[in-house]
């Protein structure tokens, strides 16, 4: 079994980076969100859901990444969001399939002012990735509001 398919665990570090981080895209209102329950109002992506459910934001190609992190980071602003979302981001490498990185400890609710919310993923020696699906997980009824999303790439050292 490839060493990056085993499930993470406590004793598990990620790899140090060994330069700086690279954007790979700023998304604006310029990008066409792939859910219809999602729109632009002048610079904030309006995100709403009915009940829980995972709503695709994006896909934004990559440019033959691996041996590296991606992330994925956008502000979010909350009013009374009565359940919590958080943000997931899956990571096609061809040969292989999607994987996925789940912010579950980045998790939102409440009323909150703008708030940086950023999560990784991180791609070994040999995995090249093409693609990355922006998502947000809502765990319950709501709408947020989104803005200044990103994605960057930051080289790492392979594990010794």
């Amino acid at each position: 079994m490839f060493e990056w398919l085993k499930p993470k665990t406590a004793g598990w570090k990620a790899p140090e980076a060994r330069g700086p981080a690279v954007a790979i895209k700023v998304l604006s209102p310029a990008d066409t969100p792939i859910v219809g329950s999602a729109r632009w109002v002048g610079d904030e992506l309006r995100v709403e859901s009915q009940g829980p459910a995972i709503k695709s934001l994006f896909d934004v190609p990559l440019p033959q990444l691996e041996q590296c992190r991606v992330d994925y980071g956008f502000l979010i602003r909350t009013e009374a969001l009565q359940s919590a979302v958080y943000p997931l981001m899956w990571c096609r490498v061809p040969e292989l399939g999607n994987f996925f990185s789940k912010g579950i400890e980045r998790k939102v609710a409440g009323t909150q002012d703008w708030t940086h919310v950023e999560i990784s993923f991180y791609l070994e020696e040999g995995q090249v990735a093409d693609l990355v699906q922006l998502s947000l997980a809502f765990e319950g009824p709501g709408q947020v509001w989104l803005k200044e999303f990103t994605v960057s790439s930051t080289p790492t050292r392979s594990k010794q």
